[in-house]
């Protein structure tokens, strides 16, 4: 009986604290192409997102279609750059 007691006070506690403390901030999703100027993606370029707010910098290839993306970015204004 004291253990289903005691499991029921952690469960509930859980329930209550657990929202707060684990919330996700929230984040963005940035997705594009690299192109060239008649639409034909470009593989393999280099893009560059850079962020002030909080002070982030990240790179990544352009896939064989061009295409690239970036998740979990914070709020804010990045510029994006690609070469």
């Amino acid at each position: 009986m004291k253990i289903t007691r005691y499991g029921l006070v952690l469960a509930t506690a859980f329930a209550i604290v657990g929202p707060t403390t684990l919330a996700s901030p929230p984040t963005a999703r940035l997705i594009g192409t690299v192109a060239e100027p008649g639409g034909l993606g470009i593989p393999s370029a280099q893009v560059t997102v850079d962020c002030e707010e909080p002070s982030l910098e990240l790179s990544a290839r352009s896939a064989l279609d061009g295409t690239f993306q970036f998740v979990d970015l914070p709020p804010g204004e990045c510029l994006i750059t690609a070469s």
